[in-house]
């Protein structure tokens, strides 16, 4: 019923979006713990609550935000035929899955500037010149890596290989991730400058002998959802190889982007774990997987066995939040 719904183009359907988070969010607001993150930078300090309500209430707007944006930037592609609401459903219940990140959290923050970023790459294709997206994406990605170090900067990596991707050689279209760096660089010095505090902890970033304070006990549903979140995998790559035969240029190039993305991903991923060995890398690929998903359970054909997939999950991790 859930999935079906949000197949529909009808921009109400969003109004159902804070009712599924809900589902998953109500014990964190019923007994409002905070759960102590280490590792983060003065600037996500600085905006996270010590209320435990408001915490979890401005994670809770933020990570619906987020999914109705990333939604957003789909529809305004060429990549289906009609708007729908699959992407910001599949987000919000991706996000939304364990007890110990309901709360304001770095990936929730530095998610939205991602999405943001991603949004101007996608504008590339077909401009005379794209300086003001290139500039623009890498500043929206250094300004997410600010809540997300030090993995995060290496998604800096992404507007460049997006540039390989869609664009001959410009060196001045090329030249803006680095004049972005500079900028926030800038920035991060000034304001350490005034408030007399580091922004980033140059040796807590670097110190390989610490580990992330939160800790998600695994549990026989763990394994499981991660067992079906690969089996959709597989079969969105597969829908997604069915459409690039007969897909235009521009389909090819959007979809070698995401590729990109969830390739840099991974390796942020791999990176935070050796660092911090964090539990909370795997929400790293919240936003390109869920944009991979939709492929799936937009075109199958086989809606019952996408249906049991998504339900699979989605009692799963009802049952890892209130029984586990």
């Amino acid at each position: 019923m859930i999935l079906k719904t949000f197949h529909s183009s009808q921009t109400l359907i969003l109004l159902l979006l804070p009712f599924v988070m809900g589902v998953f969010w109500i014990s964190g607001f019923l007994a409002p713990d905070l759960t102590y993150i280490d590792h983060t930078s003065t600037l996500f300090q600085s905006i996270e609550p010590d209320n435990p309500y408001l915490n979890k209430s401005l994670a809770f707007v933020l990570i619906l935000i987020t999914g109705i944006q990333l939604n957003s930037v789909i529809n305004r592609t060429d990549f289906f035929d009609k708007n729908m609401y699959l992407t910001s459903l599949l987000y919000v219940v991706f996000m939304s899955g364990v007890p110990q990140f309901q709360q304001m959290h770095p990936i929730v923050v530095s998610n939205l500037f991602w999405v943001l970023a991603f949004r101007r790459l996608l504008n590339i294709y077909g401009q005379v010149a794209c300086k003001s997206e290139i500039f623009d994406a890498s500043l929206f990605i250094l300004l997410g890596a600010l809540f997300n170090y030090p993995s995060g900067f290496f998604l800096i990596l992404l507007p460049i290989i997006t540039l390989i991707i869609f664009r001959p050689f410009v060196l001045k279209e090329y030249s803006m991730p680095m004049l972005a760096f500079i900028l926030v660089a800038v920035y991060v010095y000034v304001f350490q400058f005034i408030i007399g505090t580091p922004v980033l902890n140059l040796d807590e970033m670097f110190s390989f002998s610490s580990d992330s304070s939160i800790n998600v006990k695994m549990n026989w549903t763990h394994y499981v959802m991660y067992g079906f979140m690969v089996v959709t995998f597989v079969f969105s790559v597969y829908q997604i190889r069915l459409r690039l035969s007969r897909s235009t240029v521009r389909f090819r190039k959007l979809i070698q982007s995401i590729w990109a993305f969830i390739i840099i991903v991974i390796g942020v991923i791999v990176l935070e774990h050796w660092y911090f060995t964090n539990d909370s890398v795997v929400l790293f690929l919240a936003v390109p997987l869920c944009v991979f998903y939709t492929f799936y359970f937009y075109h199958t054909p086989h809606r019952w066995a996408a249906s049991m997939l998504f339900y699979g999950v989605f009692i799963l991790k009802v049952v890892n939040i209130y029984l586990l």
